[in-house]
């Protein structure tokens, strides 16, 4: 599981990951966890949602009195749900996503289904088709593009999050997302909004920062440290920066946000 917890005000969310979907099922984690999953027309249950939250700064106006404007600023959360295509809590006869999990998995690893979570005998990248991993349908993928775009209209800056990390270059490739080469075509587009992505599932953590300018972070994983660590991550958005306070394992950073600056100048 991943939770966020924000500095700007006091909001959190959690979305689901492999570990609860080998306890809990779709419906129980909505009840137990506050998870929006969308009852698509497949009939089967995907986790995907849009959280908002505002910050309040002010701004000097004037030099006479030094008077203070209030400014709005708005941040907006896309939280995907990587396991939309799986075979976790999927029924084998009924879920249409189970079908398309199973159909790309015979196709990409000559160990599935006996040894479903292995990628033995796999090359590079497609060490990501194991069973604990999964994909995101194209409903999703649709609904993350008009979400992009509507960040983009509304003047919000985007941080996206996942269970699975999107980025070969943030993890290592059995933890990688099935799809993710679609997940980052979107996310380039739309780059000028998009501040950063936090993902899960890689233990250990990582980061990388390409082209798009976009943060790919992977978070440490709490359960990797022997007691009496607590590893966990405050994050601080700044104007300019976004800064995690990392505990524990978790590894501190600043991230500048300079492929923001000039789309957010014109807004």
């Amino acid at each position: 599981m991943l939770q966020m917890d924000f500095h700007l005000n006091k909001t959190g969310f959690s979305l689901a990951g492999n570990h609860e979907l080998y306890n809990l099922s779709r419906k129980d984690l909505c009840k137990k966890l506050k998870i929006a999953f969308t009852l698509e027309a497949t009939g089967d249950l995907v986790g995907y949602f849009s959280h908002q939250i505002h910050s309040q700064t002010y701004a000097e106006t004037k030099e006479t009195d030094k008077s203070m404007t209030c400014v709005q600023k708005k941040l907006r959360f896309l939280v995907l749900d990587s396991y939309d295509i799986c075979v976790l809590d999927r029924c084998p006869k009924e879920s249409h996503k189970y079908r398309q999990a199973h159909d790309i998995l015979s196709a990409n690893n000559h160990n599935y289904p006996h040894n479903e979570n292995s990628p033995d005998g796999l090359e590079g990248l497609s060490k990501r088709f194991v069973a604990f991993g999964g994909g995101i349908d194209i409903p999703q993928l649709e609904w993350f593009e008009k979400s992009l775009q509507s960040a983009k209209e509304n003047g919000e800056r985007v941080i996206v999050v996942s269970h699975q990390p999107i980025h070969p270059g943030s993890s290592w490739p059995t933890c990688l997302m099935w799809n993710y080469l679609e997940v980052l075509s979107i996310m380039r587009r739309n780059k000028e909004v998009i501040i950063a992505s936090f993902s899960g599932h890689a233990h250990k953590g990582g980061y990388v920062r390409y082209d798009s300018g976009i943060h790919f972070r992977t978070l440490e994983a709490v359960l990797e440290s022997p007691d009496p660590i607590r590893t966990y991550g405050i994050c601080d958005l700044w104007d300019d920066k976004l800064v995690i306070r990392g505990s524990g394992d978790c590894v501190s950073d600043v991230y500048d946000l300079d492929h923001l600056t000039a789309y957010h100048e014109n807004i």
